[in-house]
Formats: C-alpha cells, structure tokens, sequence
C-alpha cells in the first residue's frame, strides 16, 4: 500500500472515528432528556434514587364549557402535607403544615417571621413513627382569614405528651395591611380546643388523623369548625364519641374569638370541604365530607340537625357489600346529603364562586377532589340542589381551593410521595 493511500484510510478512521462518537454524544443526551423527563433523580447518603415524575406537571391548559384556562405551576419548596392558602389583600398566602406562614411575592415564596405553631408534634414524634401513625396528619388541617378583623385562623391537632392523647386546636393571629406592608403577630394565640382529648391508641391503628375535619369558616359573628370521628366507629373503638353530650367529634362546632363553643351540627365522618354563603337574606352553609367505600357528602347543613353518620351511610364496608351501621338507640332522624357519590372522589375542599370576572359560573359552587383529581362545577336549584354537574379535570390531588379579586383560581394540591412536591396551581382566565 502507498504511502498517500495509507493516509487516505487513516483520515477515513479518524473521521469515522469522530462520527461514531458525535452519534454516541447525541444518543446519550436524548437519553438522559427522555428518561429526566420522565424520572427524578436524587442522591441521598450517597446513593441515587430513581423514581417515575408524573407528567401530570405538563397539563397547561384546561377546557371547560364555557370558559378556557391557562395553568401555572408555583413550587411550594418543601413536601409539605395539609396546610392552606388565603388570598389577604389579593396576595397568595402559603401556610404550612408547622403554622409557618409565607407570601408569594416576585415569583418565590418570601417567609414572614411568624413562629410554628406550639402543637407538640417533637413530642408525638418522639413516641411513634410513621409505621405507627399518620405523622404527615400531624399539623395544620385547615386556613382561614376574616377580612373583618384582619386575623388569619388555623387548625391543628395538638398532642398531651403527658396523657398520650390528641385533639384538635383553633389559633390565630392579627395580619393586616399598612402602606402596603404587612403587620403582623410573630406567635399564634390558641382560642379552643376539641374535647376530650382522645387516647392515641384508642383505635385499632392509633392516630387516625386522615379522618380529622378541621374546616374553619365564619358564620356571622362566630366561626364553624368541623370535626371528624378519627375514625372510631370503622376503627374499632368501644368509645362512644358520638351520643356523648361532652364529646366534640363527628360535629361541626360554632365558636367565638373567647373560645365559647356549642354543637352547630351532628353525624360527620370525615368533613372535608364547608363554605358559608349569603342568599337573599340568609346564610347557606354547605359542607363536604368523605364517605367510607364509597357514599362521599355534599350536605346543607341546619343548626341542631344530624347527617347520619355512623347509623346511616349510602357507602358499604372496604371490601364489603353491607354498611355496618350503629344502632340507632336514640331514635334521630337524619338530613339526608344533597348529593352522595360512589364511586367516592375522595371529596376535598369547596368555594361558593361570587366574581364577575367569571360571570357565568357566578353563584356555583366549586367542589375539589383527591382520588378524581378534578374540580367539580355544581349548578343549586332554589332549594340548593344541585341540578347540573361539569368536571373539570386537572390531574392533580387537591387540598384547597381559593381565587382572589381577579378572577385567578389557586389550587393547593397534594402529594402522596415525598419524592414529588405539592404544588400551587393558579388557574387563570384565556382571555
């Protein structure tokens, strides 16, 4: 072979050579976008960990029957569970699990310097772990801010280190505006709690918080709070948290700022959603509330009236085809729910929708799910039943609702996995 021939086929394997390893360089990178796209990756106490995104993040628009919406996905920085969000003068709030409290501002959630609020939880998870209870429940079930009197309410469970037991606390604290700043307290003020305190191990599987309640809304001049039965009836519990006079679960609860309280309404399992609302001269009150397999609420609440549960349920026992109902011994008579659904949505928070900007749903309610991962649009007749039904779908579990003067509807939505953030969808109007 000739020199200037073997040069030829030298120059020929360095350029294969070269290309082979540019195809190489562009198969890995389309790789690694691909699989990053679908995967998470970690690295904790030096070892990677893989786990599967939902490409539920990717939903950026939502088509409705009369309107269109664009989708905003806002980090909440941390895996947090249960918390809230309030709109104070058309500003997102973000309050977090331990009563932190936050305020999206030029794009980031900026910390005010408000303390956690002193619930015990170090105690309760001193003593228990995650395969003992439900230690995420552990902390701030619901948010609410009464514009009249510039306080922003919590609710908590709360934990007797020295009784082993638990309830459910109401805080508050004084935020309000002044030349465009906040003022605000630094510590939350406890104004009730549940009684009696409950006895962790009380129930089959201790602490079950999942079926807590904890909604807060103003009703006039006083508050609601609801109250699940943390699952005693289905958990089994010999304790009659239900008939007992003294006993605050399974009820929604009417309270002052003084920590006066009465029983408002009776027979709620899991309330999950409750929204106060004017019509014509009165004020509507509609709560939501977790049936077992199957049988999720949407109830008119009455003073003084009862909603069933556990003698009445049109859900069944997991796994079973029968309801194992209490014996009604007392001889109540129940408010049947305006709606019950099976198979159950795993029905969350509610918002009685009152903004121009979206005229025609004016005067609907919005209903939020978990296990349907929607937002359900419900029409009321004059009698407040509902008559019409449009779901709106959004691929994302959902904790809380709430919109500001603008029209924006914010999501809280909820993860089951640390491995995947909550996030706070705002849900804006295509004009």
């Amino acid at each position: 072979m000739t020199s200037s021939k073997f040069m030829k086929l030298k120059k020929y394997k360095v350029h294969l050579s070269i290309f082979l390893i540019i195809i190489l360089l562009i198969s890995n990178l389309f790789f690694i976008y691909v699989y990053n796209s679908k995967y998470n990756f970690s690295i904790n106490n030096n070892k990677l960990s893989i786990t599967k995104k939902s490409l539920d993040n990717i939903k950026s628009l939502v088509y409705t029957s009369y309107y269109d919406f664009k989708l905003e996905y806002i980090p909440t920085q941390r895996f947090d569970k249960y918390g809230g969000i309030e709109i104070i003068n058309n500003d997102l709030f973000h309050i977090f699990s331990n009563g932190e409290v936050a305020i999206h501002k030029q794009n980031e959630f900026q910390f005010l310097k408000i303390n956690p609020v002193e619930n015990y939880k170090s105690d309760f998870i001193r003593k228990y772990d995650n395969t003992d209870a439900f230690i995420s429940g552990f902390g701030v079930r619901d948010t609410f801010y009464d514009n009249d009197k510039s306080s922003l309410f919590i609710s908590s469970l709360e934990y007797d280190n020295d009784n082993d037991c638990y309830f459910i606390s109401v805080f508050y604290i004084k935020i309000n505006v002044k030349n465009l700043n906040y003022n605000y307290d630094k510590s939350w003020k406890k104004i009730l709690s549940t009684e009696p305190c409950l006895k962790t191990n009380s129930t089959e599987i201790i602490f079950q918080a999942q079926s807590a309640g904890g909604r807060i809304q103003k009703l006039d001049d006083n508050y609601l709070l609801s109250v699940g039965d943390f699952n005693f009836h289905e958990g089994g519990s010999n304790i009659n948290i239900y008939d007992d006079d003294n006993s605050d679960y399974s009820k929604i609860i009417l309270f002052d700022l003084n920590g006066n309280k009465r029983h408002f309404s009776f027979g709620h399992r899991n309330p999950q959603g409750l929204v106060v609302f004017n019509s014509d001269s009165e004020k509507i009150i509609i709560e939501t509330e977790h049936g077992p397999e199957g049988g999720d609420e949407v109830n008119l609440i009455r003073d003084l009236s009862h909603y069933g549960y556990p003698y009445n349920s049109y859900g069944t026992n997991y796994g079973e085809k029968i309801w194992s109902a209490k014996k009604n011994d007392y001889g109540y008579s129940f408010e049947d729910p305006i709606l019950s659904l099976t198979p159950a949505l795993g029905i969350s928070e509610l918002i009685f929708w009152n903004n121009d900007n979206i005229e025609k749903w004016k005067n609907d309610i919005l209903i939020s799910s978990l296990r349907a991962k929607a937002i359900y649009r419900l029409k009321l007749d004059k009698n407040y039943k509902p008559f019409f039904i449009e779901k709106i779908a959004l691929n994302k579990r959902i904790r809380d609702l709430n919109y500001d003067d603008d029209g924006n509807i914010f999501i809280l939505s909820d993860s089951l996995s640390e491995t995947e953030s909550p996030t706070i969808i705002k849900m804006s109007l295509i004009k």
